[in-house]
This record gives C-alpha cells, structure tokens and sequence, in this order.
C-alpha cells in the first residue's frame, strides 16, 4: 500500500503523509480556528471589559435640579485638593451668570438664579418661577474664574425635563403572616399608623404601589425624620443588632452606640431604581422599604421621578468613579455633572412602638463617647458636636443643665449677659480646679463668639491678641479656626473669621487661587486688620 492511500486527520496528522497533505490540512485547521474565533467575537470575555486610559475631568462640575412645584436650584463645584478643603466655602469664580429657561408656574419663560449667601457657589431662582410637571428646562451658565493660573471665561448648558406623572397609590405593610393576607392601605398623604415589627420580622417589607408613565426613566427615594424630637429613634431588637450584639456593649439604657440613621441628621438617601422591564414584570411598579429602614415615630418617604439625565447620573457617572470600565454620561455641555427634572410624591408614615432608643439619646451619647483618630476618648469634639452643645446645655440663657459638659457654656452665658458673676450658673459644689477650666474655656468660647468684646466680667484682651494679632501658631488660633470652619467661613455674619483666615492662610501655606483671592480681597477692604500687615 502506498503512502498516499494512508488516511489522514486532521488534529492528529499521521507522519506519513504527504507534506502536500500535511499543509492543507494544517491550514484546514487554521481557517476552522479563525472561524470560530471570528465567530465568538460578538460574546463578551475579560478581554472587553478591560480598563481603557481615560483623562480625569478636571473642570467644574455641576449638580442641578429642578422639581415640579420648586424654584430650580444648581450647584457648581471645583474638584479641590486636600489642602484646599477651606476653599469650597468661597465662590471659585470672580463673576457668574446662571439661568433656567422654560415654561414656569408663574407664567416666566426665563428666571436668573442668584448665589445663596451662605453657599456662594449654589444658585436658587426667584420664588415663584416653579417647575411645571412635563415641562423641558435648559440651564445655562457663564462663569469668569481661575482654571489653572489663567482666568477663562466658561459656559456650561444642560436640558432637563420634568416627568408628567407619578402617584404613590397604596402602602401594603409587612406583617408576621404571608404577605397575601395583608391589606394595602390608600395613601391619603396624611400619616400612616403601623406598629413596628420586631426582629426577625424587621426585614419584611411595605410594598409601594406606583402609577407612572413612560416620561419616568427611574425613582429616587429618600427618608425625612425629626431626629430632634423624643419621640423619633430606633429599635435595638432588630435583626442587625442581634447579629452584632456579641460584639457590642450596650448601656443602661439598652443602647448599643449607634443607629441606622444618622442621630445628627434630617435627611437621608435610601436609594435608587432605573426603569427596568423583564418580561412583564416592571421594576418601578412597586417601592420596596423594609421595615428596618423607617425609624419609630413620624417620617416622610419622598420618591421622586426622575428623568433620563438623572438616571444617567447615577448609571454612568457616579458609577464610572467607582469602576474604570464604566463610561461616564451627561448631560452638561462643556463640562461634568447633571441638570434634572423630577416630580415627586410622598408616603408619610407614623411608626410606633413601645421600646426604642430617641435620637436625642443618641446624639449625647455619640457625643459623650466620641474618640479621636487614636482611639482616645475625645468627648464633644466633632463639628456637629460643638453646634450642638450649647442648644443640648440651655433651653435659655437662664437655665443651663449642670453637668460637667455644660460648665463651660454656663461660663460663656454668664458673660453674654454681663451678670454679676461669671459663675452664677455653675453648681457651688464643683471642685475650684473644675471652675478653673470652665472659666478658661468659657472665656474663650465668649471671646472669639462675641468678637472679642470684654465687659465687667470678661477680659478678652489677651485673647484677642493671641487669636488675632499674633503671627505665629497657638492654642487660640487653632480653636478660632476650628470655629470658623464649623460656621463655614461665614465672613460676613462673623467678620473676626475674616482675621482668623488670614492667619491660617499665611501660617498653614494653604494652597488655593480661591483663598488667596478671598485673603487678597479682605486685606484690601481691612487695611488695618494685623494679619494682613506681612
């Protein structure tokens, strides 16, 4: 038999055939590799997903809104480095132009936004130019700033458009039984009663029945709470706190040192839902909150509809700061951000039960138990903490709790009123050691709060002159900058933090055109201030 007659395979090539043979079944196997490679091309492998370089945006970035039935508001941000933390509570431009044009609730078809005093970078309209629901809004904005040691002239545009229908219709609570057998209860937009079901029954669910229209691309839901009433707080019998509490120490009040919402707070996000359909099933149909999240006593859940611009927002540009593979989206011209229209509609709820720890507990106790970085207990010494402490301290500046952590406040009243004695409102019995340190540090928080004004039994003339004139770092400028800060640079209502920026500026080489600008403009208008005099 001849070498030729011998069958040959592809894939295991016999040694005996013909070298022509061998090649084309070798380019056979080549031709079917490339097929099949060319065929999966259009299946998605590591390959795709693979991080391409991209420049970060660097320019000013735009967060606005626009609600039926609310004025539009806008706020532009710079993207500061660590050490220019300060600057954001200072305009970034030297002049500014931002309008909204569409149709309005009072008949306008174009309102000017003004800067906020106290935000100088956020813009809110004219009272009564209120969005209308299925309107279309476009933003347009022209800033003068300083981009890089150059001053540029930069405008930014964006399109949002009100969605025309949302409705909460009905709230299905949860219940210890199959969910079939509870009833949904119409909203009246009045508060709903509930009890609030313990653990494990925490984690059950109020189904939100919602009637939209195809101008909704997603819902954005967030929580209002009073966490300044007693009668707002948490349960501590829920499934997270029975998870934890082997590892947690609870008080004598049964509280283990933390709620799901901030103590602090008024407000908070609880999440976000794109317009999804599968099959028949609509993702937006229905609002699921699980009992947890909805703290004891009164609430408003606010669910907003959202445009495709928002929904891009959170789908592409929040998204692509977390993971390189996402490809940002939006709708700003010239720049970063979102401008949206939305239309919202509430649930109000009213949760109640008998046992659960206030927001007003909480607060002190974070306040109370606060450590620093280190872990050393560092009690009151948070912003929050310090704005706090004299509202937690005083009803009035005639009555004031005396405790330890209210000694110096006491101190600080006594001189506000210029009484008698700078002790009036401290306990007799306190230790002189004690009525010591209430005196320094009340002096202290007087001074710098008051502008340095003395009276009969207040001196602030040696403050004064530490936290003012002095150029060089000490206690005293460390605590009127802590002060400052707390109170958002606010030169305006607090013109003694315009001296104080000064001396940080110099002293901490603060680098920011911003602050520089703002120091500038200060020694300009203050000639005599002392710190300006370098």
């Amino acid at each position: 038999m001849s070498i030729i007659s011998k069958p040959c395979r592809v894939g295991r090539l016999p040694c005996h055939c013909e070298r022509s043979e061998a090649i084309s079944f070798r380019v056979l196997a080549i031709f079917l590799c490339a097929f099949l490679f060319s065929s999966c091309s259009d299946f998605d492998g590591p390959w795709t997903f693979y991080p391409e370089d991209s420049v970060a945006y660097r320019g000013i970035y735009t967060h606005g809104y626009i609600v039926a039935g609310q004025k539009p508001h806008v706020c532009f941000s710079k993207l500061y480095a660590l050490e220019e933390s300060a600057s954001e509570n200072f305009a970034f431009y030297d002049s500014a132009s931002v309008t909204v044009s569409g149709k309005f609730a009072n008949g306008d078809s174009v309102t000017t936004l003004s800067s906020t005093p106290s935000k100088p970078n956020c813009f809110v309209a004219e009272e009564n130019a209120l969005g209308v629901a299925g309107e279309r809004y476009t933003l347009n904005a022209v800033f003068k700033w300083d981009s890089s040691g150059s001053t540029v002239l930069t405008r930014y545009s964006g399109e949002a458009n009100i969605p025309t229908k949302i409705s909460a219709v009905t709230v299905t609570p949860p219940g210890k039984n199959v969910s079939s057998d509870q009833k949904p209860v119409k909203n009246t937009h009045e508060y709903l009663k509930f009890e609030f079901q313990e653990f494990p029954y925490d984690l059950y669910t109020y189904s939100i029945a919602m009637d939209y229209d195809s101008s909704v691309k997603g819902m954005l839901l967030t929580l209002s709470y009073n966490a300044n009433s007693d009668s707002s707080g948490e349960s501590m019998n829920t499934t997270v706190y029975n998870m934890l509490k082997g590892f947690l120490d609870k008080d004598s009040a049964g509280y283990y040192g933390w709620t799901t919402h901030e103590a602090g707070e008024t407000t908070q996000q609880m999440g976000f839902e794109s317009r999804l359909k599968i099959g028949d099933f609509n993702n937006l149909d229905t609002m699921f909150i699980t009992g947890v999240q909805l703290p004891i006593g009164k609430s408003t859940v606010k669910i907003y509809a959202v445009d495709k611009a928002y929904a891009d927002y959170q789908n592409y540009l929040l998204e692509s700061f977390e993971d390189s593979r996402v490809s940002p989206r939006t709708n700003i011209e010239n720049g970063n951000g979102v401008f949206a229209g939305m239309l919202l509609d509430s649930v109000r709820f009213d949760i109640h039960s008998e046992d659960y720890i206030s927001y007003s507990y909480a607060k002190v106790y974070g306040c109370d138990n606060h450590e620093d970085e280190d872990g050393n207990a560092d009690p009151w010494n948070t912003k929050f903490c310090r704005l706090f402490q004299e509202e937690y301290c005083s009803d009035s500046l005639t009555v004031v709790r005396q405790i330890p952590t209210c000694y110096p406040v006491a101190v600080k009243f006594a001189m506000m009123l210029d009484t008698s004695s700078w002790a009036v409102y401290l306990p007799d019995t306190i230790p002189a050691e004690s009525k010591s340190e209430a005196y320094a540090d009340g002096l202290k928080r007087y001074c710098v709060s008051s502008n340095f004004k003395s009276n009969s039994i207040a001196d602030c003339s040696q403050i004064y002159a530490d936290c003012q004139v002095s150029l060089h770092e000490n206690s005293c400028k460390d605590y009127i900058w802590k002060w400052c800060s707390d109170r958002d640079w606010d030169l305006t209502t607090y013109p003694q933090c315009g001296t104080a920026l000064v001396s940080e500026y110099y002293l901490e080489n603060l680098n920011s055109n911003v602050i520089q600008n703002v120091v500038k403009l200060w020694c300009k208008e203050n000639a005599d201030d002392p710190q300006c005099e370098r």
